[in-house]
């Protein structure tokens, strides 16, 4: 980073210039499984807790106070900087926010930096230390074949551009309101997905209970099995010796979708599969899924086609499974919750005529196409959302966000863009209208 010309007034810095003589540039602590109690009164702060720019406090480890000054552990203060020495991302620096004196320590893949105020802002190394030319050159300097790690001593040879104090205030207050807009349309989008999720449901609740469209005539009411073949008999998992071969042309179905490809097959039609474990409950994925052609399919999933084609759609079937509402699990053998062969059969099931499932298949496949769309767009916002907080620390790691009134304009428009409009933020479960 020796090219970037520091604005004047700059210097650099290593970490250890920035802890001066009464700050802390240390490892967390070597806590064994053995020296841990869950009744102890400290806290071992973990990896976990550490994300990209904030504390995400997952961790429940705990030892006594005897045992952390057994271990001769340093206690964490409000306000340190916690750098995880270990991904994902690797390098990654929050602010420890508790306030408790003597209660929190962590764990040795975690440095810890206490900066001396005078010298730098800790929000402000925290910023750095996340910016794009830091985490480069901790990648440059990462170890280990398997588990990648940034040792406290490579740690302590990278130079950070330290402005003025109170410039440094100034740096920090600029980027939280860039990032405080971000946040907001951040907020906006993730919401947007959740509506969209909502959406997807209703929809397919409208159309099976015969209200998508005016559709609700000439519904039957019959049993799963009434219309529907299972073949879990012919299902079967991968022999070691068919396994080795992953580079095959047939693809390989379990519980969760393909999982592989290998050289033989089992079928070759359209069917539709699943999911049988209660690992599906909850789950975003839908419960069904259709597959066509050659397909090998383990004992995770049951194996569906309708008897037939001149009463139920396959399609009409799959989605109609996707989010079954009433598929009653069974306590299994092994205490998990299992959706058996007997209780899918004997599950109660309607069905319109043949061209209504067809209207209604199309119906379907329209509206998830636009849902889709909305969808793809929004992930690219997300995208785009996380691209402009590089790009905004990146500016001010070059002394370029808060230098001149014409830079700090620059940076405006920038929060500009990460501002889609239309289907983005108008709420796509309310442009969608299911009827």
């Amino acid at each position: 980073m020796s090219e970037i010309k520091l604005p004047e007034g700059w210097v650099w810095k290593t970490l250890t210039d920035l802890v001066g003589k009464r700050g802390v540039f240390c490892d967390g602590d070597w806590v064994e499984s053995k020296d841990q109690d869950e009744k102890g009164e400290i806290r071992l702060i973990q990896l976990a807790d550490i994300g990209d720019g904030s504390f995400r406090n997952k961790s429940n480890r705990f030892l006594t106070h005897q045992k952390a000054v057994e271990l001769r552990c340093t206690f964490l203060n409000n306000g340190d900087v916690l750098i995880a020495r270990m991904p994902d991302p690797l390098g990654r620096a929050c602010i420890f926010p508790l306030q408790e004196k003597s209660r929190y320590v962590t764990v040795v893949d975690v440095c810890i930096v206490r900066p001396a105020p005078d010298l730098v802002d800790n929000k402000l190394l925290t910023y750095w230390i996340n910016a794009p030319q830091i985490r480069s050159e901790i990648d440059s300097l990462q170890s280990g074949s398997t588990r990648k790690r940034i040792s406290r001593k490579n740690l302590s040879i990278i130079r950070f551009p330290i402005p003025p104090i109170p410039i440094q205030h100034q740096i920090v207050a600029r980027i939280e309101e860039l990032f405080s807009e971000l946040d907001a349309g951040v907020k906006e989008l993730q919401t947007a997905l959740s509506r969209l999720k909502t959406y997807r449901r209703s929809l397919l609740q409208a159309a099976f209970s015969g209200t998508l469209n005016g559709t609700s005539q000439h519904w039957t009411k019959t049993k799963l099995g009434e219309v529907v073949d299972c073949l879990d008999h012919k299902r079967k998992p991968v022999s070691s010796k068919i396994r080795q071969t992953q580079h095959g042309d047939v693809p390989y179905y379990g519980a969760n979708g393909q999982t592989g490809w290998i050289n033989e097959y089992l079928f070759n039609e359209d069917l539709v599969l699943v999911v049988e474990d209660e690992t599906f409950t909850g789950r975003e994925k839908p419960f069904s899924y259709k597959i066509s052609g050659k397909s090998w399919v383990n004992n995770h999933a049951h194996i569906l086609k309708p008897k037939s084609k001149s009463v139920l759609n396959i399609d009409f079937l799959n989605y109609s499974l996707w989010y079954y509402p009433f598929l009653p699990l069974t306590t299994g053998t092994t205490g998990r919750k299992k959706l058996t062969k007997a209780a899918l059969l004997n599950a109660p099931y309607i069905i319109p005529d043949l061209s209504t499932q067809t209207q209604i298949v199309s119906e379907i496949e329209a509206r998830l196409s636009e849902a889709d769309a909305m969808e793809v767009t929004i992930r690219q916002e997300l995208v785009r959302a996380e691209n402009l907080r590089q790009s905004i620390l990146k500016r001010a790691f070059e002394g370029k966000l808060v230098a001149s009134s014409v830079e700090q304009s620059k940076a405006e428009n920038l929060v500009e863009v990460a501002e889609p409009s239309g289907p983005t933020y108008n709420g796509p479960a309310e442009q969608l209208s299911l009827f």
